[in-house]
């Protein structure tokens, strides 16, 4: 087979997923035609659904973009931190926090609905004190609840153990090599514009003077 004939066969794949829906289409429509999405971040009117081949971005129940990806991404909690809270007493109001991988994404879901990126360098497998601050912070209700009306989650993982695409494995070293991330844990915030905000660590507490330290940013 000729080589134009092997690209247009791999485009006609990667679009085929999305080719059923267009502008203006309901939520409900793009869940019937691409089912479940990896991730959902919502704030007011607008949404923003993660699929591995494309974003679909929504206001009042309706598409109004839909951005296709070059190539498949990672499920939205493939690497996330562990989503059950570290206390018995959790209850059922508890919130599920939503992690992505896709760093082009958060900044566009950022500007998209006007918050914040939290972006979490970690070595998931290996690190103690991304460990620490996993189980100390980020998977508590406090950080949770206000990361849940305010922030972006977007985890940067860089196991030791466990093998990962190798899309994703580049997009984590290049977002290192560009931020010169020296240990882990780093924390980069980023603004709606993109622009970095802050870089934090681990810090002792919990998560009430952390939540603090995000609020002044």
């Amino acid at each position: 087979m000729k080589l134009a004939s092997l690209l247009g066969a791999f485009l006609a794949m990667a679009v085929c997923a999305v080719a059923a829906i267009e502008i203006g289409d309901s939520y409900d429509k793009v869940i019937a035609e691409l089912g479940t999405p990896a991730g959902k971040l919502e704030a007011g009117a607008t949404m923003v659904l993660q699929y591995p081949e494309c974003t679909v971005r929504l206001k009042d129940g309706a598409v109004t973009t839909i951005e296709r990806k070059r190539g498949a991404a990672p499920s939205a909690n493939a690497s996330a931190p562990s989503t059950k809270a570290k206390h018995d007493s959790a209850s059922s109001n508890d919130i599920v926090p939503r992690w992505i991988t896709d760093f082009e994404s958060a900044l566009a879901a950022g500007r998209d609905l006007n918050r914040n990126v939290f972006v979490f360098f970690t070595g998931s497998d290996w690190c103690g004190w991304c460990k620490r601050l996993k189980g100390e912070v980020l998977d508590q209700q406090e950080f949770i609840r206000y990361a849940d009306e305010n922030l972006v989650l977007v985890v940067i993982d860089f196991p030791r153990t466990w093998q990962q695409t190798p899309e994703l494995k580049a997009q984590n070293e290049q977002l290192a090599r560009k931020y010169k991330i020296r240990g882990f844990p780093t924390v980069l915030v980023f603004g709606p514009d993109g622009k970095q905000r802050g870089k934090l660590g681990y810090q002792p507490g919990g998560p009430s003077p952390f939540v603090e330290r995000l609020k002044a940013l």
